[in-house]
């Protein structure tokens, strides 16, 4: 059966939640299947996801006449949308990118002990010790950088936050796994060859400048 024909036979109330979950994934991209709920501190599962796996079918063939490839994973619980021609695509800063790939690596190193969860708990204290010992960041990052990256990437579906607006060390945020579907191995092999060329190139120039000041 087509996917035409199917969303003919939809009720009204049905047509009116597929609208609005279309307008969800168009402005963030990702919807998760199991979402950790901040106050309570427990797993929650989205309706909206179960709705998305009924009617998939209808979501895909829909999305494809605008261009937008869909795709759910029902292993990690993720559902996606990704445009063929790569518009709509949100730009991060270089910190933003960094924390974003430290992220990444912090779920890999987690990810063997992960069971029927699919999340991973971590803090600012961590992250910020790997940014430093990767040689990503110089300085202190200040609270309002913080607050603005964490912002944008919960916004995204890629994190929650346990402890409200805070930016402590020791704050907690949950990790979710639409990180493995921003953040690809290849990305990370490429941002470790870039690295790898920024230092050497810092080296290289560290070098010279002594050089010349003892000249």
């Amino acid at each position: 059966m087509e996917w035409t024909e199917r969303w003919h036979q939809l009720t009204d109330r049905e047509k009116e939640q597929f609208t609005r979950i279309v307008g969800l994934l168009l402005g963030q991209t990702f919807i998760l299947r199991e979402k950790v709920e901040p106050k309570e501190k427990s797993v929650e599962i989205n309706r909206d996801f179960r709705f998305l796996e009924n009617f998939q079918d209808i979501f895909k063939g829909y999305l494809k006449m605008s261009g937008w490839e869909f795709d759910l994973d029902s292993t990690y619980g993720v559902c996606s949308i990704q445009h063929k021609l790569g518009n709509n695509r949100h730009s991060l800063n270089k910190l933003a990118t960094y924390i974003l790939y430290v992220l990444r690596l912090i779920y890999e190193e987690e990810r063997e002990k992960l069971n029927l969860r699919k999340d991973v708990l971590t803090t600012l204290a961590l992250v910020n010790e790997k940014l430093f010992s990767f040689n990503l960041v110089d300085r202190k990052i200040a609270d309002q950088q913080w607050v603005d990256v964490l912002s944008t990437l919960k916004s995204f579906q890629i994190i929650e936050r346990l402890d409200g607006i805070q930016v402590e060390p020791e704050s907690r945020i949950i990790i979710y796994p639409t990180i493995l579907f921003v953040i690809t191995p290849e990305k990370i092999v490429d941002l470790g060859k870039r690295l790898q060329e920024s230092n050497t190139q810092d080296a290289a120039a560290a070098t010279e400048m002594e050089k010349g000041e003892a000249v």
